[in-house]
């Protein structure tokens, strides 16, 4: 079972046309937003394991903290959790990157991810690969994989 949560109803639009090519699989919408985080209305039975994926969508949060990873733990909470993001984020785990957190700052983008991820006591950071997709503009990718203890 998978579900597309977003806070615009164009992203959901498309990953209901993307899922629709694929009948036999389960596939459900709806809205989120990490600021307001509410995941009631996703169909959790039978559920054992639960992955949030994220490509530059946190990035426009611009301090994240902890309250979507509570709601997340409270909803699911003795699946097993984890976590990738795909985020423009390398400002945040390589201090050299000026052009990158100059980027971020003006467009307020988000500035806590990390330090919200190795700060909270249930989760634990698996790998970062710092600037994987950079073309130099300060808008480059960085791919953070976490999981929840047990």
């Amino acid at each position: 079972r998978y579900a597309g949560c977003d806070r615009v109803q164009a992203s959901l639009s498309s990953v209901e046309s993307v899922a629709s090519l694929f009948p036999e699989i389960s596939v459900q919408t709806a809205h989120f937003d990490f600021l307001e985080p509410n995941i009631s209305e996703i169909n959790t039975q039978g559920a054992r394991q639960v992955a949030i994926f994220t490509v530059h969508a946190i990035e426009q949060v611009h301090l994240i903290g902890n309250a979507w990873l509570d709601s997340l733990f409270k909803r699911f909470p003795d699946e097993e959790i984890i976590g990738a993001h795909l985020e423009p984020i390398t400002h945040q785990v390589d201090s050299n990157r000026s052009i990158d957190r100059a980027y971020a700052e003006k467009r307020n983008y988000n500035l806590d991810l990390v330090e919200v991820l190795r700060n909270h006591p249930a989760v634990a950071i698996d790998e970062i690969k710092s600037g994987i997709l950079d073309v130099g503009n300060g808008n480059s990718t960085t791919s953070l994989i976490w999981h929840r203890l047990s």
